[in-house]
């Protein structure tokens, strides 16, 4: 994952107390100072998702591995949509995603 080093950050700049695991008010406060959605249901999402063991608490290797698997799925994505391969989204192919999104859903 190209971003590690970032991800960590993001990590340790959520772990305000420094215990080493993420809790719920620490997700919502990190998603408040990033001004995104922070609803109980994005938040229960997040955990259903990241926390792999179940303990209510997400680990450094948690969510380096939920960052990397959706840096994986974006990748994917982006791939997909790229036709032409070179690495850039034209019109068209933004043009071709959203009509097969609208076509799945």
């Amino acid at each position: 994952m190209a971003g590690m080093k970032s991800v960590e950050e993001e990590f340790r700049r959520m772990d305000k107390d420094g215990s080493g695991s993420l809790g719920r008010r620490d997700i919502e406060a990190g998603l408040a100072e990033r001004q995104l959605p922070r609803s109980r249901a994005v938040v229960e999402a997040f955990f259903s998702h990241a926390d792999a063991d179940g303990d209510g608490r997400v680990t450094m290797c948690e969510f380096r591995h939920f960052c990397a698997e959706r840096e994986r799925q974006l990748r994917e994505v982006y791939d997909g949509m790229d036709k032409s391969g070179s690495g850039k989204l034209t019109s068209d192919d933004l043009k071709r995603g959203a009509q097969a999104r609208e076509t799945a859903a």
